[in-house]
């Protein structure tokens, strides 16, 4: 992992997490420093960073056995002298960048890639309102042109409203209509005007029956089923 450290309006690095724990240690950056790394949306605080707030646990150093009337100075590679003395504080180094990079276009390019995210997420959520709205419409459309079923027709009554002088023929005709009904009830209906011959008929099986009923000099009517 590539971290960077900004100060101020400078930017450093890229540090690994090791150098940047030992930098810490070391007092060349502080928890406070603004830290960020590929994956971040933004730049935060060093302390916030896990992998390097806790700095690694370096081995315990081991003094030689020393005589209890001085201390020597741990880490010298001089002979302790027999008066100790506080080492000097040494001056926090500033950061340098180890690469020298060009951090202008460092940051630049960190900044692009935040905001090809953005755009990136922008897009999809246009897109999901997209596609919901033109599977809303495809609905719509489908509803619309959907087949719906014709109504059914009206079925027709078939009623003799007067015959002529002869009813032989209507008498005939009537019996090839409605076969088992007896001579006597197909008689009461050529008298006693108006008399329904057949009914609950289509349209077209109607007509044809009432124009052979004509042609026996009766008189009919058609009439809607019911009415």
């Amino acid at each position: 992992m590539k971290i960077y450290i900004g100060r101020g309006d400078k930017q450093f690095g890229p540090y690994a997490r090791e150098q940047l724990q030992t930098m810490l240690a070391n007092d060349k950056v502080v928890p406070t420093d603004l830290a960020w790394h590929e994956g971040m949306e933004e730049w935060a605080p060093l302390s916030e960073i896990p992998e390097v707030i806790q700095a690694p646990k370096l081995p315990p150093i081991i003094a030689p056995p020393i005589l209890a009337s001085y201390k020597p100075d741990i880490g010298s590679t001089e002979k302790p002298s027999m008066q100790s003395s506080d080492p000097p504080k040494a001056e926090p180094e500033p950061l340098v960048d180890p690469d020298k990079s060009d951090l202008r276009a460092e940051r630049e390019r960190i900044l692009r890639l935040i905001q090809t995210k953005e755009t990136a997420r922008a897009v999809k959520l246009i897109e999901s309102q997209e596609s919901e709205k033109q599977d809303t419409e495809r609905a719509t459309k489908e509803e619309e042109t959907r087949v719906k079923p014709e109504p059914e027709l009206a079925t027709m009554d078939v009623v003799i409203t007067g015959s002529g002088m002869s009813t032989y023929n209507a008498n005939k005709l009537l019996q090839k209509l409605k076969p088992g009904v007896s001579y006597f009830d197909i008689s009461k209906l050529l008298r006693n005007f108006p008399q329904v011959a057949c009914e609950n008929l289509p349209p077209e099986e109607a007509e044809a029956i009432k124009t052979r009923l004509e042609a026996a000099e009766c008189m009919v009517e058609l009439r809607v089923n019911g009415s």
